[in-house]
């Protein structure tokens, strides 16, 4: 079973119906595949009347649902990139890639609805749509309004063809646009097919968004397995409960922040998880401790972690069988989850270091993007002999696991969310009073990291936390603000003026 393009997975997908959803939500709304795919071809229909030109950006700030998924999935077949967009973002940085992403209409569900206005001030070019179930603002058109005489499935499509753009974090103080072809984002979803993550026949739900590589990838692999997946539209314990109570969800992918979250939760009962069988998780490796609470709340139920980034797709995984017993490996990020997978741990050079040598760890493969967004420079240094340079440390056991060791960028994962310490640095370096500063990651039992900064105060002067994350209320989005503070006279630097971010971390945590 090969598929290159999106066209051909959805020829697949229609032509085979086994009655049952394959997308579901929480209010009890079902499509099989072909309903589905046929829905999407309704909609690029009414997308290609528009008349755009080829490859302009369709923005989407919407929460997990049918019709985000739909506008998402429709937009290729239009010859128009989808471009999913953080949730938590200001209104500055969505109009950043707005710009970036030279997008022609922004698709905008209902709590996202008053920032139409605003963006439509500074950026007077897109259509809005709206994707939500409430009232549809009269200057806007529903997108049920815009399905048209159905699109046919182009055959022959370009396989390296822009299929979406994922923005990530930026070392530059800017966001940048992952460009994933036909080809990589459906190898992709082939790679998690092959490994079983999640498995055919059973039922799936994430709270994964969309915008997330955890989100999407996942979702197009239930298309290959016409198999059900429930949509929550965010993470909340409620809903989590909801769906494997009320929905038959068997199999769950949350980040460890929301598997502690989940059974902290007041109302948690364990009678609502019942059904569940397995745990599926992402952005970081899980805690013993928690682990060990997991096994508590949901006695039986198996847990597989799978690793992954925007750039190369998630292809590692690290199975049931390394999560107890004699194989117990919990600190490892997993094995190549499918043939045509290399994981490689070099040297700068880019020479392969020998098993249990540290250095950084290098995706090959399918999966592997097409490059950044107008950034030849950046995607150049990112790619090397086809491969994706990962910026993480690492190294491989005898059983070929990966460990991540640390990172080479500065990049911290809070709450599942990628923050990096350059763009919070840029940001704070404005305020009055701050002379020097520098962000790091900390240790956190609810988060994994936090983010942490360490300020050398102008003389006189002494911020606050409260005053920091006051003054970048409408310049970040808040997952990126600082949880924890510390007032220094000077920072380690090193003979170049760099700061010394381990030797600053060292004295923080007393490591």
């Amino acid at each position: 079973m090969t598929f290159q393009t999106l066209d051909q997975l959805y020829i697949y997908a229609e032509q085979n119906n086994s009655g049952q959803a394959v997308f579901s939500d929480l209010s009890g709304r079902a499509l099989s595949g072909p309903n589905f795919v046929h829905g999407l071809r309704q909609l690029a229909g009414g997308l290609s009347k528009l008349g755009l030109q080829p490859g302009k950006g369709v923005a989407v700030l919407g929460l997990n649902s049918i019709e985000t998924l739909q506008i998402i999935l429709a937009a290729p077949l239009a010859n128009l990139v989808p471009v999913p967009l953080n949730l938590r973002w200001t209104a500055a940085e969505i109009a950043f890639a707005l710009d970036d992403a030279e997008v022609a209409i922004v698709a905008l569900d209902d709590p996202f609805l008053p920032l139409a206005e605003q963006l439509a001030k500074a950026r007077p070019e897109p259509m809005f749509v709206h994707i939500g179930q409430g009232e549809t603002p009269s200057e806007m058109q529903h997108v049920n309004d815009l399905r048209a005489e159905p699109v046919e499935l182009d055959h022959a499509r370009d396989p390296e063809a822009p299929a979406i753009i994922l923005y990530t974090g930026g070392t530059t103080g800017r966001s940048k646009g992952v460009v994933h072809s036909h080809a990589s984002l459906v190898a992709g979803a082939l790679v998690m097919a092959v490994a079983g993550f999640p498995s055919t026949g059973k039922t799936y739900s994430s709270c994964f968004p969309f915008f997330h590589v955890a989100g999407i990838q996942p979702t197009l692999t239930r298309l290959i397995q016409n198999s059900t997946q429930v949509l929550m539209p965010m993470f909340r314990p409620d809903l989590v409960a909801m769906a494997v109570r009320d929905h038959g969800v068997t199999e769950l992918g949350l980040a460890p922040t929301m598997m502690q979250m989940l059974i902290t939760d007041p109302d948690f009962s364990g009678d609502n998880f019942a059904n569940l069988e397995r745990l599926m998780y992402g952005s970081s490796p899980i805690s013993a401790g928690l682990l060990a609470d997991l096994k508590k709340a949901f006695p039986g139920v198996t847990y597989t972690q799978a690793y992954g980034m925007t750039e190369a797709g998630i292809t590692i995984f690290l199975g049931p069988q390394f999560h107890s017993g004699e194989l117990e490996r919990i600190d490892g990020a997993g094995q190549p989850g499918a043939p045509g997978v290399l994981i490689r741990i070099e040297d700068d050079e880019g020479t392969e270091m020998p098993q249990g040598h540290i250095g950084e760890i290098v995706v090959y493969g399918p999966t592997v993007m097409s490059g950044y967004r107008k950034r030849p420079s950046e995607t150049q240094a990112a790619l090397r002999n086809g491969g994706y340079r990962t910026g993480d440390l690492g190294m491989l056991d005898d059983m070929g696991v990966l460990y991540v060791r640390d990172r080479l960028k500065d990049m911290i994962i809070s709450g599942g969310e990628n923050v990096y310490s350059s763009e919070v640095e840029s940001a704070i370096s404005t305020l009055p009073g701050v002379a020097m500063v520098a962000v790091v990651g900390l240790p956190d039992e609810k988060w994994g990291e936090r983010v942490h900064a360490v300020i050398v105060p102008r003389e006189g002067q002494s911020p606050t936390l409260e005053e920091i994350n006051g003054y970048l209320k409408d310049r970040t989005a808040g997952y990126k603000q600082p949880r924890s503070l510390s007032l220094v006279k000077e920072l380690p630097l090193s003979p170049m003026n760099k700061v010394l971010k381990h030797e600053l971390r060292a004295q923080l945590t007393g490591n």
